[in-house]
């Protein structure tokens, strides 16, 4: 949320402000946004402890699976985005989920390069001050 209300979203509030403003320089007015919340149950995402427990289980291999599956079905929802190109982004531990995510994406569209399935036009990762290594920098 932080990100989203003070850094790329399309309002900002200062510090001491309960006001909101226009953010000129907005994300959203060169780009398509999408923000995950992941893994599930962190943040506004939910997951099912009494009922489905091995579903709120996670590591950063099952959430970047995790992270495909909900690109995919997003595109199959909204599929006028389907030609856009794709970039997948984070910051902080987005260090270690982007470059997973990626690499299942990658991997995605290798194994279908040939079979007639939708494949996300992928261009690229960023990562902004990303934890690489969980010893050294958290």
């Amino acid at each position: 949320m932080l990100a989203f209300c003070q850094e790329h979203g399309p309002f900002l509030q200062e510090n001491t402000s309960e006001k909101f403003h226009k953010n000129p320089y907005s994300w959203n007015n060169e780009a398509n946004v999408l923000y995950i919340e992941q893994p599930a149950g962190v943040g506004y995402s939910t997951c099912d402890w009494k009922n489905h427990p091995e579903d709120c289980t996670f590591n950063d291999d099952s959430s970047s699976k995790d992270n495909l599956e909900v690109i995919l079905q997003w595109y199959e929802k909204y599929q006028e985005f389907k030609t856009n190109e794709l970039y997948i982004t984070g910051e902080s531990y987005g260090g270690i989920y982007v470059p997973f995510a990626a690499n299942q994406l990658y991997h995605y569209n290798q194994a279908n390069l040939h079979s007639g399935k939708f494949k996300p036009n992928f261009k690229g990762f960023l990562v902004g001050n990303g934890v690489t290594n969980w010893k050294y920098d958290t």
